[in-house]
């Protein structure tokens, strides 16, 4: 879906170009950078209740050990699995260099979060952090509470 939005999207700022003098092209352009930069920031926000935490900056991990890794917490989540269900507090994931650790926190249970929210707070903590060591705790996602997801070295 994401690439026919874009492929649309193409289409449409070249037609949009091809129909204003090239001195509004330039404006044409401009807007289109504006709204490509917002897209980027509404694609790395999620519900958080707390912010994205960097423990260790300086340590750069493997982005693809850590995608791999966040697909692989609890009996994993790769492919048409919509949901990360723990029938407890904490689950890990590792992979290479980096290890996720998911935690029901402020109250919860178990830990019940829909595959969106989980990405969408991991895609959150990298938008401030990058791939490196750090925390992040998405609003819900266990049951009667939040999900604290920790990002580490392996």
């Amino acid at each position: 879906m994401h690439s026919r939005i874009m492929l649309l999207s193409l289409w449409a700022l070249f037609m949009a170009v091809l129909a204003v003098p090239s001195a509004d092209a330039r404006t044409v352009l401009d807007e289109h950078a504006t709204l490509a930069r917002m897209r980027r920031q509404l694609v790395a926000r999620a519900e958080l209740t707390v912010q994205p935490a960097c423990t260790d900056p300086s340590t750069k991990l493997n982005s693809h050990d850590c995608n791999v890794a966040l697909l692989s917490t609890g009996t994993g989540i790769a492919g048409s699995i919509q949901f990360l269900r723990v029938n407890g507090t904490t689950t890990i994931g590792t992979s290479g260099t980096c290890s996720i650790t998911v935690d029901a926190v402020d109250g919860g249970t178990a830990i019940d979060i829909s595959k969106g929210r989980f990405e969408q707070a991991f895609k959150a903590f990298v938008a401030v952090c990058g791939v490196s060591p750090g925390t992040v705790t998405a609003a819900g996602g266990s049951t009667g509470g939040n999900t604290k997801i920790t990002i580490s070295a392996s």
